[in-house]
This record gives C-alpha cells, sequence and structure tokens, in this order.
C-alpha cells in the first residue's frame, strides 16, 4: 500500500510505502495535500525540534539555505540577512563567540579587521580613524596620555624635535619658540634673549643689543666690544635686516 501523506515533520520515503523524519536543514508542516516532501529552510533558519516548520537562527548565530544554525566566532558577527558570519570592519570588534553585531572601539584604541579587542593608542601615539592603527605624533606636537585621539602642539615657548614624544622641551635660552615649533628659532643678530622672560615665544621678544655691545644669532647676553673697537648703529641695523630675510 501506497502512502500518499505522512505527518507533520515527516515525508514519504523513496520506496513510497513508509515516512522517514526530515533530514537536516528542512521542515514539512504537511499543512497541504500537495507538500509531501520537506523542504530545505531559508537562510537565517533552521528547523524546530519538530521538523515541522523553521525558525530563525538565534542572535549571533547563521545558517545557509537548508543549514543548520551555527555560531559566528569572536571578531565576526551574523550578515543582514544571517545567512553568513562576515569578520567586524577595523575600529570594531566582538569580544565573544555569538555576539549579534560588531562594536565600535572606544576613543584613542584602534582594532584590525576581524578584532576580537581594540588597542588602546600609547603615549605618544594617537588613534588614526582613517587606517586605525596607532600612529606617532609628529615634530611639534605630542600626546602625553594614552587613548589620545589627536595629538597637541606644544605650546609657545616650548618645542619637540622627535616624533613619538610625550612632553615638549623648554626653548633654549637666546631663542623663542612659537606654538608648534619643531625646533628652537634663534634671536637674530643684534638682538638677545629678554631677561626677563623664562622663555620666548616670538621674535618681537628678542630685545636689541645695548651700544658698545654685539649680539651673535642666538646670543642669550650681550658682549662687549674689545678695547678699541666699537660697534655703529648702522652696522647694527644691517646685521639686524639681512638676519630677517
Amino acid at each position: 500500500v501506497y502512502i500518499h501523506e505522512c505527518e507533520p515533520g515527516f515525508q514519504v520515503a523513496s520506496t513510497g510505502i513508509a515516512c522517514t523524519v526530515c533530514g537536516v536543514g528542512t521542515a514539512n508542516a504537511n499543512d497541504t495535500s500537495s507538500q509531501t516532501a520537506c523542504q530545505p529552510c531559508d537562510a537565517g533558519t533552521e528547523p524546530d525540534p519538530e521538523r515541522i516548520s523553521c525558525v530563525a537562527c538565534s542572535p549571533g548565530w547563521v545558517s545557509s539555505t537548508g543549514g543548520a544554525c551555527t555560531i559566528c566566532a569572536s571578531g565576526s558577527a551574523p550578515s543582514a540577512d544571517h545567512s553568513e558570519c562576515v569578520k567586524c570592519a577595523p575600529g570594531m570588534y566582538t569580544p565573544a563567540a555569538g555576539e549579534p553585531k560588531c562594536l565600535s572601539c572606544g576613543p584613542g584604541s584602534v582594532s584590525a579587521e576581524g578584532a576580537s579587542q581594540c588597542t588602546v593608542c600609547e603615549p605618544g601615539k594617537y588613534a588614526n580613524t582613517t587606517a586605525w592603527t596607532c600612529d606617532a605624533c609628529g615634530d611639534g606636537t605630542i600626546a602625553p596620555g594614552s587613548a589620545t585621539t589627536e595629538c597637541q602642539s606644544c605650546l609657545a615657548g616650548k618645542f619637540m624635535n622627535a616624533s613619538g614624544a610625550r612632553e615638549c622641551l623648554d626653548c633654549t635660552r637666546g631663542y623663542f619658540c612659537i606654538q608648534g615649533s619643531s625646533a628652537p628659532l634663534p634671536c637674530p643678530a643684534g638682538t638677545r634673549k629678554d631677561p626677563d622672560l623664562t622663555v620666548m615665544s616670538s621674535p618681537d621678544q628678542c630685545i636689541d643689543c645695548p651700544e658698545g655691545t654685539f649680539c651673535p644669532v642666538g646670543s642669550d647676553e650681550a658682549k662687549e666690544c674689545s678695547a678699541g673697537t666699537y660697534i655703529s648703529n648702522s652696522w647694527l641695523l644691517a646685521r639686524v635686516r639681512m638676519s630677517l630675510r
């Protein structure tokens, strides 16, 4: 006797004389007389325990058409249709398996594609959110602490002549340093450091040397002319103009 219809969750065997349970990834509601074979479940779903209907995969799990749901590993998350696990993009992560979506790294931290954790940028570096790498701060800038999102320019009166620095250096005596200086700049010839200032941040703060003295470029103090010599104002003015060219 041939069987034409089976209970839900079963289908007619190839012999036509028995019912067999639906296989992995298939189900059969048998709610119509024309449906005698088990049907594959859509991507992102799997059969319920009775193989009667297809149910959505749990959050963080995926399946292909006709397949069973499997968990996504750390560093990945389900695609929009839950058909496959997709690696987290740079700057994102999942700390454990079965996460429903990738999480964004916190400020001052980065990650590569498929990361299970983010890396906090160390002092002297900042988080480059284009390449998602920790890059060293350039000359004239610093990152004093960790998790820096943007390098800080050295304040006026300070400088930094190396990359990856945590703090700026005081300007050299006889020199001035504008904001963001990568190197001290000398006072022009004919001028010297203002003794009333601890640090200088502008060439305007360099003061003229007194009469009877001379000041080479970058002078901290004026030097007296030797006995029997003198310096004229016209020569001094010419030297200043030459140094400012």
